[in-house]
């Protein structure tokens, strides 16, 4: 898979902003607090939804945690190329409540509603839940790991984390989630 563009209208303190990826490795060097890991998040959320509907904190709720600082619509869109060539975009808005919010997949090329492929796009794509995503693919700031000596012993880092996703994953999987895996950690670094 490869990541295409990103539109996203806002999400969290991101806004009207538009990227365009390129082939290979994608770096964003930017200052802190511009929104390098809310741009990472948004790209996970396009696969797999806001998550943490029920928890009343808003680190642990994504859909209080990223509503638009600014107001206005809340979301954006996705394209990726498959390995067939096939190219789609995903747009998603998401309203007060889950049952409110928005989902639809279009064929890239013809611009027309596709049914290839669900709101539960990131499972059907990657053969794994949102947990496991997290766990083995997208590996956000506050989970690197950093230190040495006795912290590095009780904490996974990267590496093993790969070595975790090898282990549990079908072959072709991995070597999907290892070219998204590259994709979203260029976001955060």
């Amino acid at each position: 898979m490869r990541l295409l563009n990103c539109q996203i209208e806002n999400f969290g303190k991101l806004q009207n902003l538009e990227l365009d990826f390129q082939d290979g490795l994608n770096v964003f060097l930017r200052e802190n607090g511009f929104g390098k890991s809310t741009l990472a998040a948004f790209i996970r959320v396009m696969f797999y939804g806001l998550s943490g509907e029920r928890k009343a904190q808003d680190s642990d709720n994504e859909r209080k945690k990223y509503r638009p600082w600014q107001g206005g619509s809340f979301g954006g869109s996705l394209s990726f190329a498959l390995e067939n060539g096939k190219c789609y975009r995903i747009t998603r808005h998401f309203g007060e409540r889950k049952g409110q919010d928005q989902f639809v997949l279009y064929d890239a090329e013809t611009n027309l509603p596709s049914k290839d492929y669900s709101e539960r796009i990131g499972e059907e794509l990657f053969r794994i839940d949102e947990t496991s995503f997290r766990r083995t693919c997208f590996i956000g700031q506050q989970a690197l790991e950093t230190g040495t000596g006795e912290a590095r012993r009780y904490s996974p880092t990267l590496a093993d984390r790969q070595l975790y996703a090898a282990q549990r994953l079908p072959d072709g999987t991995v070597l999907r989630l290892s070219v998204v895996q590259l994709a979203l950690w260029s976001l955060v670094l």
